[in-house]
C-alpha cells in the first residue's frame, strides 16, 4: 500500500557477485538479520542542492527527498539555528503530505512547531502541534505523542500554565517513557518537572528530584 518502496525500507543495496566466490557457510535468517537504515541518497545535501535534486528531469521519489529534508532540519535543529531547521521542515512537510510518508510529516512538523515557538509564534505553534498530536494518536505511536505532548507544556509553561504543564510531564510523558524503558527521556522530562517544581517555590522536591532521580542516570 506504500506510494513507493522508499517509505518502508531500510536500504537498497547493489550487489555483484565475484567469479568463483565461495558460497557463504550460512545464512542468517532474515527476521534476525541486523540492519542499519542508510539515507537513500548518500551525502549530506544543503538546501540548494536538495531543491536541484527535486527540479532535475529524473528527481528522486518525494519519500526520499522527504527525509534529505528531515536530515537537513535535524542537523539544524542540533545546532540550535532553528530559523533554518523551521525552513527545512516546511519542505519535510510539503513532500511527506504529498507522499502519505506520515512518519516523517510528524518529524517535520514537531520540528517546525519548535521553530515557531522560539520565534515567538505561539498560536502558529499551538496549530502544527495539533495536527502532528492528532497523527501520533492516529497511528498509535506513543513515543510521538509523548514528544508532542511534551512540547505542548513547553508552550504552556512559557504562558505560566504550570499546573497544566506540570500534569502533562507526570500524566503523560513520564508514564511512556518508563514503559518504553527509555531512562534518559524520563531524567530530561523529570529534569522539567524540577523546573516546574522551582518555578512555584517548591524548593525541597525540585531538588530531591535533582539529587535523586536526574543525577544517577546521567551518571
Amino acid at each position: 500500500m506504500a506510494p513507493d518502496f522508499f517509505d518502508i525500507r531500510a536500504a537498497t543495496c547493489e550487489l555483484a557477485e565475484a567469479e568463483g566466490a565461495a558460497a557463504p557457510a550460512e545464512r542468517v535468517p532474515r527476521e534476525v538479520a541486523p540492519t542499519a537504515p542508510v539515507e537513500p541518497m548518500p551525502g549530506e545535501q544543503n538546501a540548494e542542492e536538495l531543491r536541484a535534486l527535486e527540479a532535475a528531469a529524473t528527481p528522486p521519489p518525494a519519500a526520499a527527498l522527504a527525509d534529505a529534508w528531515l536530515a537537513l532540519a535535524n542537523r539544524q535543529d542540533g545546532r540550535y539555528d532553528l530559523a533554518a531547521a523551521g525552513e527545512a521542515a516546511i519542505e519535510v512537510i510539503r513532500l511527506a503530505r504529498g507522499a502519505g510518508y506520515k512518519a516523517a510529516l510528524g518529524n517535520g512538523l514537531r520540528i517546525l512547531a519548535r521553530a515557531q515557538h522560539q520565534a515567538g509564534d505561539i498560536v502558529a505553534a499551538e496549530t502544527v502541534l495539533r495536527e502532528a498530536l492528532a497523527l501520533a494518536e492516529e497511528q498509535q505511536d506513543e513515543r510521538s505523542r509523548a514528544v508532542t505532548l511534551g512540547q505542548v507544556a513547553d508552550i504552556l509553561e512559557a504562558r505560566g500554565e504550570l499546573d497544566e504543564a506540570l500534569r502533562i510531564r507526570r500524566e503523560e510523558e513520564l508514564p511512556v517513557y518508563e514503559r518504553l524503558g527509555d531512562e534518559h527521556s524520563r531524567a530530561v522530562t523529570l529534569g522539567q518537572v524540577a523546573d516546574i517544581l522551582e518555578a512555584r517555590g517548591e524548593l525541597d522536591e525540585a531538588l530531591r528530584i535533582r539529587r535523586e532521580e536526574e543525577l544517577p542516570v546521567y551518571e
